[in-house]
């Protein structure tokens, strides 16, 4: 299974969200986005997680109908600005791990989807 996960709160945090402070600081403290897989079968509990992909943040991600690749949206940082007009879409290669930039997006990223046969990635996306 693959997912995009998000650092925990802070101590901290939980302690002031209990005392009803429930602020959302805008490009402040902001969490991780890391791509990550759990080994998972049937009826046996969830594994342990591993980080796929770092030093970038993840956005969306879409695993390809064959099961050979990930397809992922991803910024630089996890900010706001980069989040919508500075995201490329990257693959993993799910038998080797090599990471390659498929498409950098000149402005905002649109959706993107693997095609059923997985040979095509269709994506939509809007020039600065």
């Amino acid at each position: 299974m693959y997912y995009i996960d998000t650092d925990k709160a802070s101590e901290r945090e939980d302690e002031l969200k209990e005392k009803g402070f429930n602020l959302k600081p805008f490009e402040e403290n902001l969490k991780h986005h890391a791509l990550r897989q759990v080994p998972f079968a049937w009826g046996a509990e969830p594994g342990e997680g591993e980080t796929l992909v770092e030093g970038r943040a993840i956005w969306s991600l879409q695993v390809s109908p064959d099961g050979r690749w990930i397809v992922f949206g991803a910024s630089e940082r996890n900010l706001v600005d980069e989040r919508y007009v500075l995201q490329d879409l990257y693959r993993r290669n799910l038998r080797d791990n090599a990471v390659s930039r498929i498409v950098d997006a000149p402005g905002k990223l649109g959706p993107y989807r693997i095609s059923p046969n997985s040979k095509y990635l269709a994506w939509t996306g809007a020039g600065v």
